[in-house]
């Protein structure tokens, strides 16, 4: 008994996809050479993340290189039997697997060049069964002379491949430096990948009632230099596409992160780290609550410990 169809479907799948993203490519230069300068910038460097995510993705489904190589057997009847039987076992046995749980806490004190402290706290909660997951964050911010300001996410999580994980949910966010519309409830949906090198993508797509919607793109890739020291460098980015709320922020590269954290592991559960970055602001919209800001940059330091379970 041969078996060519699995190689063959899988072959035509890739094709299928190198032609989907050709076709993403020449759509995307239409539509960054149709608008004006600033526009085009902006758009550009949102929509080249996504190719990168589709990069990630390729790299990350199409893992197995032995599509021109289709793999045969020649079994006989009992010899076939047996082999049915064992994969039935083996997909009983991979079908009853324990519920996983983990807790990782944070806390940093991160300081400015102007010598403002903020002290921040997250906790992360992970449960896990097979393929699925389910998250539940929670994150808090207090700057110096400011009021606090914290966040809780509720995610739920399917795993598309080894490498590829797909996430949505909602985010609260609270922030006590307001008097009024202090709350925001955001939809979120977000991918989560791994490439062949080590780079960690994760793409996010923020919306909410008061006409407001923003992409999150966070790039970051660790450098293990022994058991107990790694370096990591990092992006993260946010792109407001449309804010009509009372506070509204100015659309297009709103923040922007550049950094290097180093990581020293004091047991297998305690981790210390220190972290230099570059931070940018565009600020706030002009609305009729408020003025428009301008543009800030900062280059910031922080400090913190990190225990896992």
């Amino acid at each position: 008994m041969d078996f060519h169809l699995f190689p063959y479907l899988k072959k035509r799948f890739q094709l299928g996809y190198v032609l989907i993203k050709k076709r993403l490519q020449y759509f995307l230069l239409f539509f960054i050479n149709d608008v004006g300068s600033k526009r085009r910038i902006f758009r550009t460097l949102l929509l080249s993340s996504v190719l990168l995510s589709l990069v990630g993705l390729n790299q990350s489904v199409f893992a197995a290189d032995s599509l021109s190589k289709p793999v045969q057997f020649h079994l006989d009847e009992d010899e076939s039997a047996d082999v049915r039987t064992d994969v039935r076992e083996s997909t009983l046995g991979s079908e009853m697997k324990p519920t996983a749980f983990s807790v990782k806490s944070k806390s940093v004190w991160l300081i400015d060049k102007k010598g403002r402290g903020t002290w921040e706290s997250e906790v992360e909660t992970k449960v896990t069964k097979d393929r699925l997951g389910f998250e539940l964050n929670f994150e808090l911010e207090k700057e110096e002379s400011k009021k606090v300001e914290y966040q809780l996410d509720a995610l739920a999580s399917a795993q598309l491949s080894q490498d590829a994980y797909v996430k949505m949910g909602t985010i609260y966010e609270f922030d006590g430096n307001y008097d009024i519309h202090n709350q925001r409830t955001n939809a979120v949906i977000g991918l989560e990948l791994t490439s062949k090198s080590k780079i960690k993508v994760e793409h996010y797509l923020y919306s909410n009632f008061d006409d407001y919607s923003m992409v999150s793109l966070d790039l970051q890739r660790n450098f293990k230099l022994n058991n107990q020291v790694t370096l990591k460098p990092y992006i993260e980015a946010d792109f407001i596409l449309k804010d009509s709320s009372y506070y509204a922020e100015q659309t297009g590269l709103n923040q922007l992160q550049i950094g290097m954290e180093g990581r020293y592991a004091l047991t297998n559960h305690i981790v210390s780290f220190i972290d230099i970055a570059y931070d940018y602001n565009k600020g706030k919209a002009k609305t009729l609550n408020q003025n428009a800001e301008n543009s800030s940059k900062d280059w910031s330091a922080d400090i913190g410990i990190e225990i896992k379970f």
